[in-house]
Parts: C-alpha cells; sequence; structure tokens
C-alpha cells in the first residue's frame, strides 16, 4: 500500500481542498483511495459526508467515531514530501467553482449544468479536470504509484 501525504501547518492554504479533488482525481483513474481526516475541524470529511451522516458521527461534543479518537496525528511520519515542480498553484484558478462543488457534494471536475455550472464554468469544468489529473499523475509517479 502507498500513501501520500499533504501537510501544511499554515490554515487557509487549499490543502483540504486539494486532496478532496485528489482523491476524486486518483479514483476516476481507478485507483483505490482511502481520504483520511486527521484535522479536529474535519472539513475533509465534511466535504465527502451529507450533512445527516456528519450529524450521526459527530453528535455533540463526543466524537468516538471518528479516526482523530483513536490516533494521534502527531505520532504520523510524513515520507517522501511533494515538490511543487509541477505548479499546484494553477489549480487555484478554479476557486469560483468551488461553492458549487461543496454545495453539489461532488468534485468540481464532476459539476454539470444542472449544479449551476454554465456559460464560462463549463469551460472551467473541464480544464479544472485536466489539471487535476495531471496533478494526479505527477504526484503518483513521484511515489511509484501505477497509474493507467
Amino acid at each position: 500500500m502507498k500513501s501520500i501525504v499533504f501537510f501544511n501547518n499554515n490554515s487557509d492554504v487549499g490543502k483540504t481542498s486539494l486532496v478532496y479533488h485528489l482523491a476524486w482525481a486518483y479514483a476516476d483513474l481507478g485507483i483505490k483511495v482511502l481520504a483520511a481526516d486527521f484535522d479536529p475541524q474535519a472539513n475533509l470529511s465534511g466535504m465527502f459526508l451529507e450533512e445527516e451522516r456528519q450529524e450521526e458521527l459527530w453528535p455533540e461534543k463526543e466524537h468516538t467515531q471518528t479516526i482523530l479518537t483513536s490516533l494521534n496525528p502527531s505520532t504520523l511520519e510524513v515520507t517522501k514530501p511533494y515538490n511543487d515542480k509541477y505548479c499546484l498553484s494553477v489549480l487555484q484558478h478554479y476557486r469560483s467553482l468551488m461553492s458549487m462543488a461543496l454545495e453539489a457534494h461532488k468534485p468540481m471536475f464532476h459539476l454539470k449544468p444542472a449544479d449551476g455550472a454554465m456559460g464560462s464554468h463549463v469551460w472551467a469544468v473541464k480544464d479544472s479536470g485536466k489539471e487535476f489529473e495531471k496533478v494526479a499523475r505527477s504526484i503518483a509517479e513521484s511515489c511509484d504509484i501505477n497509474v493507467k
């Protein structure tokens, strides 16, 4: 089993959005994916789960069904960090699609006109899919993960 870990101690740099979209991109490429959310805010989990399921998992003041209760994030070993030689910053151009993606509970590159992706957003959706696939493939290659 190969592991890819994203870590940055700065907040609001796009880690959660990146991991969410890369998880979908890898799944679209036929790779089995487990996205583990070790952040106490659980924003990644919230992106994958419907609100009713979140309420089941996180009743007020009791979080016994989360990974965080069984693991201490500080004990995780981060290996083979990814160098931004393939310009992850290009993905920031798709921020306008993020609110639609969150509301639709799907990655931005799966948005349809019914989700609000109309007009110039249609091209941005297509372009974002290509960009995320390129980034996913480059990260997989640097981690020796075979992608079809």
